[in-house]
């Protein structure tokens, strides 16, 4: 089955039959029914009183969950065991027997035809802390940018996460807003050979596609972007966009590159195509956002072509610079 990722949740869930409210995907529904190893959870089960962070509830003793995303996305169903099995580039299966998962009968939202979401976040529910054994609490992907022709993407765990050499680190920090997700020091933003003062504590969230900045830092940033960028004809905006243009590629214009800046020198540099978000034919938006809730979000957007480890063992986050197209 095809998964999502998501570094900003933890549960893992995959639609599962029966399903009176299903959204249509590209494999076939999963069916406990058929297997030995599925466990509906009890409600009085450690693994139940670990949703307490979720919504979740108990019907005839069984434990229930119910996640709501922040594009009004759900899943609901069954909490439950089974035997995880993951296959390899080299096709050797990897085995997790007891991977606590949400069966989801009731889902809706634009999930792009996947199976299910695989959780990233870093709570005892989540995907790295139930497959510790296996791969130690280490993972990397690298997303392939919307525009390739043919995207395909790279998620590795374990040792194999860490063969970079060019990979700069960053501390993670805590946050009180999302104990469970990955959150950095972003220290500055260069636009062009402009350095902007902005610091943000920024979480790091591949399941969100913009990446947003407390209000008054991303009005410097668009601001300085706009007063860089040669006279483009404006276009009407496009929510969630507040700055669009009238051009139909990025090889078309001259753009000032922007790099943000994090502890440790690591860095993140933004090429023309993680900067002008395509909307329309002939129309293309600057692909920043304010935040409404005022947490500063680096998005999937801007993570295309790079290459991103998740240490956390060691609380950090790596970035390099990695074509997987």
């Amino acid at each position: 089955m095809f998964l999502l990722i998501d570094t900003g949740s933890d549960i893992t869930w995959i639609q599962c039959d029966p399903c009176p409210q299903c959204y249509k995907q590209q494999d076939s529904l999963f069916q406990p029914a058929g297997s030995a190893t599925y466990k509906p959870l009890p409600c009085n089960s450690t693994m139940c009183q670990q949703l307490q962070s979720f919504s979740h509830s108990c019907l005839n003793s069984s434990c229930n969950y119910m996640v709501s995303y922040g594009d009004k996305s759900t899943t609901r169903g069954d909490f439950a065991l089974e035997t995880l099995t993951l296959r390899s580039d080299d096709t050797i299966l990897v085995s997790v027997p007891n991977f606590a998962f949400g069966c989801g009968h009731a889902n809706k939202g634009l999930f792009n035809g996947a199976a299910g979401l695989m959780g990233l976040g870093k709570s005892s529910i989540g995907f790295p802390a139930q497959t510790s054994v296996a791969f130690g609490k280490v993972f990397s992907y690298c997303l392939p940018s919307v525009s390739s022709t043919i995207p395909s993407g790279i998620l590795h765990f374990g040792e194999a996460a860490m063969l970079d050499y060019d990979v700069r680190f960053t501390p993670l920090v805590d946050s009180s807003s999302g104990p469970s997700q990955y959150f950095v020091s972003m220290t500055g933003i260069n636009v062009g050979d402009e350095l902007l003062p902005i610091s943000a504590t920024v979480m790091v969230d591949s399941g969100t596609v913009i990446s947003r900045f407390e209000q008054s830092a991303y009005e410097r940033l668009r601001d300085a972007f706009t007063q860089i960028l040669p006279g483009l004809q404006t276009a009407v905006s496009v929510a969630p966009f507040d700055t669009c243009f009238r051009v139909s590629t990025v090889d078309d214009i001259n753009i000032p590159l922007i790099t943000l800046h994090f502890r440790d020198d690591a860095e993140l540099r933004l090429s023309p195509v993680h900067i002008l978000y395509p909307v329309d034919d002939g129309v293309m938006c600057f692909a920043f956002a304010p935040s409404s809730s005022g947490r500063s979000v680096l998005g999937n957007f801007q993570q295309q072509n790079l290459r991103f480890v998740y240490d956390i063992p060691k609380s950090r986050l790596g970035i390099s610079a990695f074509e997987c197209n």
